[in-house]
């Protein structure tokens, strides 16, 4: 449930070799969305220009991440207790 939290905080979630997780493992997560923002982060970390410059990038996927979860959790039970766990956000 941490990566939902990363969400709900206005970040964007972070995982390295994202690529080669099992097929079942995070079955439901955006898989192109995780490596939009993979690929995101790579370039702000190896790059020397200010961050300001990847805002529009960063809020797309930040707006793409809370559409799909809209449309894919909210009509589910499991979305209850999602959004319980981040009533607090």
């Amino acid at each position: 449930m941490r990566h939902y939290e990363i969400l709900c905080t206005g970040t964007l979630p972070y995982f390295p070799y994202f690529e080669n997780k099992p097929p079942y493992t995070m079955h439901s997560w955006p898989t192109s969305l995780q490596l939009r923002a993979n690929r995101l982060y790579a370039k702000m970390s190896s790059s020397d220009l200010p961050l300001d410059n990847y805002f529009s990038e960063w809020k797309d996927l930040s707006i793409s991440f809370k559409m799909h979860f809209d449309e894919h959790l909210l009509s589910s039970s499991y979305s209850l207790l999602v959004e319980r766990h981040l009533a607090g956000c």
